[in-house]
């Protein structure tokens, strides 16, 4: 009798901690397709800088040719880059795409026009003074809690870690 009931006390535990059929399929590489426009090592105060980011459904990144619009079926793919120090205190208009929860995060729409996910962010220069920011992000796609894909990608045309310069007055 007691094992009957140490079974019935213990059975939802085991039942909770069973292997989900639906497991995580991840699969990431690199590939450099964020631009910064443009780069210069000075700016004026007010002048304008455009982030954008064009990611291909279909493409090769991954080993062979994927749409991954098709087998993740997501409308959107999410940027989280490494850091926001040229986000902080500017002001920003996008052109395409929207500000994700956090200011390094950024959502881009899949355009089924251009069959890409996109995203244009102009950035007004408001903050004078030295601006540091690391060069590089994920771009994620699929579930939320699980994407599917992920692409570590750095900006073109940025060969250091940082990319730094100066707003004057």
């Amino acid at each position: 009798m007691r094992k009957a009931i140490f079974l019935l006390l213990l059975s939802p535990l085991l039942m909770a901690t069973q292997c989900e059929d639906d497991e995580c399929i991840f699969e990431e590489t690199s590939v450099d397709i964020m631009t910064l426009s443009p780069l210069q090592e000075t700016y004026t105060k007010g002048d304008t800088i455009t982030m954008t980011i064009n990611l291909p459904a279909s493409n090769n990144f991954f080993g062979s040719s994927r749409n991954l619009f098709n087998e993740t079926a997501d409308p959107t793919a999410l940027v989280v880059l490494l850091s926001d120090n040229i986000f902080l205190e500017n002001s920003l208009n996008f052109v395409s795409g929207s500000q994700g929860r956090f200011s390094n995060w950024f959502v881009l729409p899949y355009n089924s026009e251009t069959e890409a996910y996109e995203l244009e962010v102009e950035v007004t220069l408001n903050r004078t003074g030295t601006y540091s920011h690391f060069n590089g992000g994920d771009i994620e796609i699929g579930r939320s809690n699980c994407p599917d894909f992920s692409l570590e990608s750095k900006f073109l045309n940025v060969e250091d870690q940082f990319i730094e310069f100066t707003v004057v007055e």
